[in-house]
């Protein structure tokens, strides 16, 4: 048995590969999805239960032996032997059915390596962090007193304007003299 080792790779199969298995083995007389096994998964209420009888189907024994021929764990003598086996069928079906799925399947899956992100450890914080704190006035801080403006108010009564003086054109240009 030949294992391969690389963990850095996955074996990416084509689109259409599950319909190919269920054509293959339709071929061979293998029903993929038996009624009785369907009838079972409706009557089951538990995931566990459903999931047993879904690993017992023959299409996906097959996917499964596909997967560990296509990552070299299974030589093709050995994959031929594990469909006889899973599947009960003769053993010059198997081999037939074997070559079958490699010519159609794996010969067209492909290595593709996977991309990890390097892992950067979470180094634990040192140092403490604090909130800034910021000093909020009071509003009384917040309103000028009145004092300068009654004082301004104040200084501006005691100046009495010049009756006799024309206000000068410089104060406002877009305003006409009034004559």
């Amino acid at each position: 048995m030949d294992q391969k080792t690389n963990e850095n790779l996955d074996i990416i199969f084509p689109e259409e590969s599950g319909e190919i298995v269920v054509r293959i083995l339709k071929k061979y007389g293998i029903d993929p999805m038996p009624e009785e096994m369907l009838e079972k998964l409706e009557k089951e209420k538990t995931r566990e239960e459903n999931n047993k009888i879904v690993d017992n189907l023959p299409g996906r024994k097959t996917a499964i032996l596909v997967r560990e021929a296509a990552e070299e764990k299974l030589s093709s003598n050995d994959f031929a032997a594990r469909l006889q086996e899973q599947l009960n069928i003769p053993e010059e079906k198997a081999k037939n059915l074997a070559d079958d799925l490699n010519k159609e399947i794996i010969a067209f899956a492909k290595e593709v390596p996977i991309e990890k992100k390097p892992e950067t450890p979470v180094k634990p914080a040192t140092e403490t962090f604090t909130m800034p704190t910021f000093v909020v006035k009071p509003p009384e801080e917040l309103i000028p007193s009145k004092e300068p403006i009654l004082q301004k108010k104040e200084s501006l009564a005691q100046k009495k304007p010049d009756e006799n003086k024309k206000p000068s054109a410089k104060a406002d240009v877009y305003r006409e003299p009034i004559e």
